[in-house]
């Protein structure tokens, strides 16, 4: 998705109390840079421009566009931006959850979700694990939640996942995989559309 250039934790956590109270003002779009308005205040964030030309034709071929939505800030913040962006396609999105049982607030952030999904009027789709899985690894995660989003996918028509993601997830990456031994390929950030497994990612 929209990868947020610049998007720092502050101000998503003001955007995201702004707007779920109705007081963030329409944001100006040019381009790929989007201008809010919170308070009074104006901000810039810097969307992927070829994300969102994914997200936007499939959208306007009449598929249906999935959030990936664990309940942190980056992918609240992903979700109803997208639904701020792209408001006349709401009822084309649908926001995929999944617990993974790793946390104590793993049910919690399932609950948090689903409720905000309602409120927003968006499906809300989930999986889980089948049993407390505190001691995987990432990478053990990451294949459950591809299984997860394959099958969901499938099942709900999804031509394109959007994933929450900033500046500091891509250098994160990068250094996860020098640190493995990646050669100049694999030390490549994430890309702002990539195709896995008969999938389409927007981040």
């Amino acid at each position: 998705m929209p990868c947020f250039g610049g998007v720092c934790g502050v101000f998503k956590a003001q955007y995201l109390v702004a707007l779920l109270r109705g007081s963030v003002n329409r944001f100006d779009c040019n381009g790929d840079d989007m201008d809010f308005c919170i308070n009074d205040r104006k901000f810039c964030a810097d969307f992927e421009k070829s994300a969102m030309d994914e997200i936007a034709a499939a959208l306007r071929g009449g598929a249906r566009v999935g959030v990936a939505c664990s309940g942190g800030a980056d992918s609240v913040f992903a979700l109803l931006a997208m639904l701020d962006i792209f408001g006349g396609f709401g009822g084309s999105f649908a926001v995929l959850h999944f617990n993974h049982k790793a946390r104590e607030t793993a049910e919690r952030d399932e609950r948090f979700v689903r409720e905000l999904c309602e409120r927003l009027g968006v499906k809300f789709v989930s999986g889980a694990a089948q049993t407390f899985c505190g001691t995987r690894t990432e990478a053990e995660f990451r294949e459950m939640r591809l299984d997860f989003f394959k099958t969901a996918c499938a099942a709900e028509n999804i031509a394109v996942l959007v994933q929450g993601h900033h500046l500091g997830d891509a250098a994160e990456t990068v250094i996860m995989r020098l640190c493995r031994g990646a050669g100049t390929a694999g030390l490549s950030a994430p890309a702002p559309v990539s195709r896995l497994g008969g999938m389409v990612f927007a981040r």
